[in-house]
């Protein structure tokens, strides 16, 4: 009923910090039908990457989407599935 997950902390760019995962193995409902996702956050200021990953039709296809946040600012970033990327490996795939 909520619909949202939540992932919160600091980052910390001490002892070569600086990077945050979350992972989340879950049978979402048919997405055909929406357009973009909307994640609600606290800026910092940093650059961060969303990456989905579905095994359904493509094994090891991600699907990467890069935002930038503004210090001390709440926000809402729209992604739109049409602006993300299929990457393998790292490795940008065609269209």
């Amino acid at each position: 009923k909520d619909n949202r997950l939540v992932f919160s902390g600091y980052l910390s760019l001490a002892n070569n910090g600086g990077f945050a995962s979350s992972y989340l193995s879950a049978r979402l409902p048919d997405l055909k039908g929406y357009k973009k996702l909307r994640i609600s956050l606290q800026g910092d200021g940093r650059r961060y990457g969303l990456s989905l990953l579905s095994r359904l039709n493509q094994p090891s296809v991600v699907h990467r989407y890069y935002f930038s946040t503004v210090k001390d600012e709440p926000m809402n970033v729209e992604v739109p599935f049409a602006d993300m990327y299929a990457t393998r490996r790292w490795e940008t795939l065609p269209a």
